[in-house]
């Protein structure tokens, strides 16, 4: 039997499957841990992101979350993000967010966590409006 991963949200409005679509990877370079995250983080997601940023954590005194390719960011990945910061902050290490597109800059913004985790990068170029 073999097993196909999920498949990603094409944002319709029912397409009988409810499963969410996240990956991630711990990415080692000289300078940080990165968490390299793609897809939707949601409360069937986030224990996967939760994982992830503890293990980089234990790994790194600074630890880069890489958002370029996470499309989605709902109520429960900020907490996870919030609960890494703080055990960062504790651990006297740094965490910073990297490059999130725009619908999840605004959820960041609108959450107040723009105002107390350093956010690192520029809107990706096809998000921005043409110009």
């Amino acid at each position: 039997m073999r097993l196909e991963p999920p498949r990603p949200h094409d944002g319709g409005l029912d397409d009988g499957d409810d499963r969410q679509w996240f990956d991630g990877a711990l990415v080692p370079t000289p300078e940080a841990m990165v968490v390299a995250v793609r897809g939707e983080v949601d409360i069937s997601t986030v224990p996967r992101l939760n994982e992830l940023l503890a293990e980089a954590l234990d790994k790194s005194s600074t630890v880069v979350v890489d958002l370029t390719n996470l499309d989605f960011l709902d109520s429960s990945g900020i907490a996870a993000l919030v609960r890494a910061q703080e055990r960062a902050s504790t651990e006297l290490a740094a965490l910073v967010l990297r490059s999130p597109n725009r619908a999840v800059r605004r959820v960041l913004s609108i959450s107040g966590v723009d105002q107390v985790m350093v956010i690192d990068g520029d809107v990706p170029d096809d998000d921005r409006p043409a110009g």
